[in-house]
């Protein structure tokens, strides 16, 4: 799995998350891309510390979602919760 997180209000903007996207797809064919971010955008995306909890989702909903998809908790830090595949 890539992961990268884009934070509203930065440098970065959506169009780099797809460039990275579309160079993951490119390169590294068949690996899962997701999004950690607290922005709509047009790919997987992944919303985590409370901010799911907006759309109705707790951090345990996300975890669960995570396990059934094949991820295993690899380690908690602080808030933060490590998955491995």
């Amino acid at each position: 799995m890539i992961a990268c997180v884009l934070k509203s209000g930065g440098d970065f903007l959506p169009a780099h998350v797809y460039a990275l996207q579309d160079m993951c797809a490119r390169f590294l064919p068949g690996e899962e891309f997701i999004c950690l971010t607290d922005l709509d955008l047009d790919c997987p995306t992944l919303e985590l510390k409370g901010l799911g909890e907006r759309y109705g989702y707790t951090d345990n909903d996300t975890i669960n979602l995570l396990a059934d998809m094949g991820y295993k908790i690899a380690d908690r830090v602080n808030r933060d919760v490590i998955f491995t595949k």
